[in-house]
């Protein structure tokens, strides 16, 4: 969902370990990053807005990183 529905880059810079060396190239590696990811701007509206539409069947398809093992349970 990040990079669509969540701002990964966003929530990285505000996470505690977001500036340590070893995740500036890998913030899908923070531990604990995906708990609170803020929503890319317009991404809740524009689900909602597909969510109200008939014809349509929503469905959001992810996977965690598999080096994080946080992510999995998140």
């Amino acid at each position: 969902m990040e990079g669509v529905l969540a701002d990964l880059a966003k929530g990285a810079n505000q996470h505690i370990d977001g500036n340590r060396p070893e995740y500036l190239t890998n913030p899908d590696d923070i531990p604990g990053v995906f708990r609170n990811l803020p929503p890319i701007e317009g991404a809740v509206e524009a689900v909602n807005e597909y969510l109200n539409c008939d014809g349509f069947d929503v469905y959001i398809l992810t996977t965690a990183p598999w080096d994080n093992p946080s992510a999995f349970c998140e």
